[in-house]
């Protein structure tokens, strides 16, 4: 990516991310980077006020080729998380028109959504798991667990850490359904290991092989990220496949 202001509204971004705006100030930018590298931000506050992005395969790269054999997938990502309410997931182009949809200047799909970590929501919410394509959130608990920074700050003039989230999912667990495993490490403080998120072990995701939604891992074929108010962000998104 290179550093660009897209304007607001349903624009094709860079990459072949397309970006659902409802208010300007989502940036590409390497600003407030934690280290130096080019981040996607939304930098404006207010509810309902974000953007929601979303990349599905194409030649320049593309989602490992998950099978509903495979052991056990990682979805990892950094994100600096805002007050109202954010995520990052996985997920499947039902229709074929190039997009994930999850709303924020979009209309919404849930069929299209997999498994995704969220984080803020009013702070009432820290940082949960869901997968909307079946049954919602998941689990859920405080933003306290993995920073020291009270989520409250991030809608004011003090940014947020940043994070990297790692969500390890075992496909065979509970009978095809899968279970997911939350870890942290917090970039901001110095953190070099991954910590387990300690309520936010062995769920069970609800995964449904064969449904041809976004709840079959073997149609996963893009990801999506959503932003309400500032001053959210993610970098460094990576995909590993454990056959």
């Amino acid at each position: 990516l290179t550093p660009s202001t897209p304007p607001a509204g349903q624009v094709d971004g860079e990459d072949n991310w397309k970006h659902a705006i409802v208010y300007p100030g989502f940036d590409i930018t390497n600003s407030g980077s934690y280290d130096g590298s080019i981040i996607m931000k939304y930098r404006n506050s207010g509810p309902g006020i974000g953007v929601s992005s979303s990349r599905v395969n194409d030649l320049s790269f593309s989602l490992p080729p998950f099978q509903s054999t495979d052991d056990s997938i990682t979805i990892q990502f950094d994100f600096q998380s805002g007050h109202w309410g954010g995520g990052f997931g996985i997920g499947y182009d039902k229709n074929n028109d190039g997009r994930l949809h999850y709303s924020k200047g979009d209309y919404v799909d849930h069929t299209e959504l997999g498994p995704s970590v969220f984080v803020g929501s009013h702070c009432n919410v820290g940082v949960s798991v869901r997968n909307p394509a079946n049954s919602g959130t998941i689990s859920s608990t405080t933003y306290s667990s993995v920073s020291n920074i009270s989520c409250d700050n991030s809608d004011n003039a003090y940014p947020s850490e940043w994070v990297r989230f790692r969500l390890v999912i075992d496909l065979q667990a509970n009978g095809g359904q899968g279970s997911g495993n939350l870890e942290y490490m917090n970039l901001s403080r110095g953190d070099t290991n991954f910590q387990q998120v300690t309520s936010l072990q062995n769920l069970n995701l609800g995964l449904q092989p064969g449904q041809n939604n976004g709840a079959d891992p073997i149609k996963w074929n893009g990801m999506w990220f959503a932003m309400e108010g500032r001053p959210y962000a993610i970098d460094n998104i990576k995909f590993i496949r454990n056959p």
